[in-house]
């Protein structure tokens, strides 16, 4: 599974008050779910579900850049929506469907402005279907990650 492109100059920082709210409490006081994420090009990665009640505390493999850490993980997506991705700490990532063509953000924020837990969230439009997030590369190998299904009608 892949996340979109990554935009970092000028993030929005407004976002859904519902999910956002369900995202930090997820990122903030619920146990979370290990996991270790595959390095690049060695599936099979771990398989994550969007749920209100799950968040992913990954561990990503050192990269071959000294001092860095990425990986993947695979999203299986059972029912099409719009879905946002949270991550704490703040972390550069990407979606990729299963053609590898990279998922595009409708939207790409960064901490929100109602919870210091969210670091990064994105939200996007996908159809059922298995997908990539490539993850990093980041100073940290920890990584909390929550995938959240956006309610009919919430604005994003």
């Amino acid at each position: 599974m892949g996340l979109g492109l990554l935009l970092a100059c000028n993030e929005d920082t407004s976002s859904t008050p519902v999910t956002d709210a369900q995202a930090c409490t997820a990122l903030g006081s619920a146990v979370g779910v290990a996991g270790l994420a595959a390095p690049y090009g060695s599936p099979p990665a771990p398989v994550l579900v969007a749920s209100s009640a799950s968040r992913y505390d990954l561990t990503l493999p050192a990269s071959p850049a000294p001092g860095a850490y990425s990986g993947i993980v695979r999203w299986q997506v059972s029912q099409p929506g719009q879905y946002g991705i949270y991550a704490a700490p703040s972390i550069t990532f990407l979606v990729r469907d299963e053609s590898s063509a990279i998922m595009p953000f409708l939207k790409s924020l960064g901490s929100a402005l109602s919870c210091d837990s969210i670091g990064r969230h994105v939200f996007l439009e996908l159809p059922v279907g298995s997908y990539t997030v490539e993850l990093g590369p980041s100073t940290r190998s920890d990584l909390r990650l929550v995938l959240l299904p956006v309610a009919p009608g919430e604005e994003i």
